[in-house]
């Protein structure tokens, strides 16, 4: 049976409603895997909406003739269709990720027969872009595109906080909502590893390094490779839906050139400043690209929402200082009272007659030694802040620190997840192997990095501040910090308290503790860890590895054995059995 041939036998058997209440209506959209449907819910007011995606979980059918493979692969599909449930699970509280609302796995049963399950998940209603672009019922502007970009991006980076690599950013896994706000869905192939060496994927938006392990190179990317599919899909969209180069080659061409770090022509839509963000996502050398989603996150927030321009205050009118009153004075000392000009006396007023000139005179005279006098002590003896040297020909500023008299958090809670990446360094195991050795054989080394990281957290300070702000930790927990213009980016580093789960308080304060922020942070050992590292046979007839990773040989023979982690095959070795 074809994809569309096991839906239709799957709408058969499903019995509703489903979770009580929901009943399946149209057909929304369809997959090379799976298909989705409208799905409602009537309540006492209302009608509740929500999307049912449905996913056939069959063998290969390659593997149909071997119970020993069709099982395999039953349930390699079946641990690809728990991860994105798991994952969007782990993700609901996000805006900009499809909201996760319900699962469920039922048996397959046709002619009688159990020919593997499906797999349902209710998720919220949305509309699909590619659908929208295919209607032409979204406007390609840039203000448009921006908000999208800005929306994804935090998706992508909800995911990338708990190590998550997407693998397949593409428009057809962009959606929005009736309000507007743009989410990030579809996790089926992605991978909670800090890096993966597997291909996967969809041609056209891979990253160059992911393209690579195709033909089996053996490199290994790591989230930064979602920013480059990233940067593709807005080029796209910006270049009236042409990738780079294909107007001008067939598409294969177009990505062959692409693969081969032919630089990129700007597109053709955006402005300069977005135009940049953009090629600098898809820039072939990683050293280029941006290394983080939030560092190119940060250059879209700063395009789509610039910093207003300061308003210049009027010019304010200026007191000039008569040149001989300047040199009265010796540098760096106060000036002698007698110095100062003594005010002329008015005269007696005259019966006979008056004249105000000699009156305005005097008023004047005061007021110009008054603002002299005040200059003169503010010069050489007044303000803290600032202290000037004057003379005739030079003048030295020198600035005080300016304290800290705000502080603002991006986020006042953070969660850690921490987990390990493991790589295989070595594998001692020969490629014919005889009954009597084998039990010496299938040692390895390898490298474990242990993820712990958040980078969540801006801390934002008063304009001008040159004060440094202060974090109290735990001992358990390393703070470093980014400075860029009045704002610090934290790396909260919680790699101590592996291997116990904490709830902690950082205190962000200035340097007499008289402003405080407090960032409560939760730190969970999610896993996965080296101790799910599996050795797998392709072959059980010959060899075979048990849940406890001893193994059992049947009989001689070919086998492949892999060494795999979090569902990533990390090495793997055809070996023969003889006596």
């Amino acid at each position: 049976m074809d994809n569309k041939q096991l839906i239709s036998e799957i709408l058969k058997q499903i019995k509703q409603p489903l979770w009580e209440n929901w009943y399946i209506q149209e057909q929304i959209g369809a997959g090379a895997y799976s298909s989705v449907y409208k799905v409602t819910a009537k309540r006492m007011n209302r009608t509740d909406v929500s999307a049912l995606k449905i996913e056939p979980i069959v063998p290969d059918p390659s593997a149909a003739s071997d119970e020993a493979k069709k099982k395999r692969s039953i349930e390699e599909k079946r641990s690809l269709a728990v991860n994105e449930s798991t994952i969007m699970y782990n993700l609901k509280s996000c805006p900009n990720i499809v909201s996760y609302e319900d699962e469920d796995i039922r048996e397959l049963i046709i002619d009688g027969k159990l020919e593997g399950y499906y797999f349902l998940i209710r998720m919220e209603y949305l509309s699909c872009l590619s659908d929208l672009l295919k209607k032409r019922e979204f406007q390609l502007t840039e203000k448009n595109i921006l908000r999208l970009a800005c929306d994804i991006g935090r998706g992508i980076k909800a995911a990338h906080d708990v190590g998550i690599i997407h693998r397949d950013l593409k428009p057809g896994n962009f959606f929005i909502d009736s309000k507007g706000v743009y989410k990030l869905g579809d996790f089926n192939i992605s991978k909670q590893s800090g890096t993966s060496k597997a291909f996967a994927g969809t041609n056209g938006y891979l990253a160059p390094e992911v393209f690579s392990a195709k033909s089996g190179s053996g490199e290994s990317y790591t989230c930064q490779a979602d920013v480059y599919s990233f940067g593709i899909c807005l080029y796209q969209l910006m270049n009236d839906l042409y990738m780079p180069f294909e107007g001008e080659m067939p598409f294969k061409a177009a990505v062959d050139k692409r693969m081969t770090g032919a630089a990129l022509p700007p597109p053709r839509r955006a402005s300069q400043e977005f135009s940049r963000i953009i090629l600098r996502a898809c820039a072939f050398d990683r050293n280029q690209r941006y290394a983080t989603i939030d560092d190119m996150l940060r250059d879209l927030d700063t395009l789509e929402n610039p910093e207003p321009t300061p308003v210049q205050p009027e010019p304010q009118p200026v007191v000039q200082v008569q040149q001989p009153f300047q040199q009265s004075f010796p540098q760096q000392s106060y000036p002698p009272q007698q110095q100062f000009p003594e005010p002329q006396q008015m005269q007696t007023r005259q019966e006979s007659s008056f004249t105000p000139l000699p009156v305005i005179a005097a008023v004047f005279a005061l007021a110009i030694i008054g603002v002299s006098v005040f200059i003169c002590i503010k010069l050489f003896n007044g303000d803290d802040s600032k202290k000037t040297v004057s003379s005739d020909t030079t003048s030295v500023t020198q600035a005080a620190e300016v304290p800290i008299t705000d502080i603002s958090l991006s986020s006042s809670d953070v969660t850690i997840n921490i987990y390990e990446d493991v790589n295989i360094k070595s594998v001692d195991c020969p490629d014919v192997i005889h009954v009597d050795q084998i039990a010496e054989m299938f040692g390895y080394s390898y490298d474990v990095d242990v993820c712990a990281t958040n980078e969540d957290i801006a801390v934002t300070v008063n304009e001008g501040a040159t004060e440094t702000i202060s974090v109290d930790a735990p001992q358990y927990i390393e703070v470093m910090a980014k400075y860029v213009g009045n704002v610090y980016y934290l790396t909260i580093d919680a790699s101590k308290a592996a291997g116990s789960d904490k709830d902690c308080t950082l205190i962000v304060h200035n340097s007499d503790n008289s402003i405080q922020k407090k960032i409560s942070v939760k730190i969970l050992n999610t896993g996965p860890f080296r101790d799910s590292l599996r050795r797998v046979s392709d072959n059980p007839e010959v060899i075979e590895f048990n849940d406890d990773d001893t193994f059992s040989v049947h009989s001689t023979g070919e086998a492949t054995v892999s060494w795999v982690y979090n569902g990533e095959v990390k090495y793997s070795k055809k070996i023969s059995i003889e006596e």
